[in-house]
């Protein structure tokens, strides 16, 4: 597939053109508009994102964050698979790190991460 080049939520324009992106930078690019959204956020698809409740949510455990990232990355039609999620908490800042492997349909190894904050 190809997909508009986004960086920190902007499009991205060169020259006056339009830049996309596709392959691996797709999916690390879908895996962070996915992972940084809260769903329900995006009026145009209102089952795009994660619950960021169910991730930042008090006494949530890491599998249950674990649960919720990998539904996220459900999401992306590109992933066969996901190999492991890490989970990095900071509880007074109210931030989680997520990083994550996984394996794409084209067989492409995808290590990213994602920061979320409440």
């Amino acid at each position: 597939m190809l997909s508009l080049k986004v960086i920190d939520g902007d499009i991205v324009f060169e020259n006056g053109e339009l830049v996309t992106v596709e392959g691996k930078h797709e999916i690390d690019q879908c895996a962070d508009r996915v992972l940084s959204t809260n769903i329900g956020e995006w009026f145009l698809n209102p089952s795009h994102g994660i619950d960021f409740k169910a991730l930042l949510g008090k006494g949530v455990t890491d599998d249950e964050a674990r649960a919720v990232v990998r539904e996220g990355l459900g999401q992306i039609p590109e992933i066969a698979t996901v190999e492991s999620i890490t989970i990095n908490r900071d509880r007074r800042a109210r931030e989680l790190a997520i990083y994550f492997i996984a394996t794409g349909k084209d067989g492409s190894r995808i290590e990213s991460g994602v920061k979320v904050d409440a």
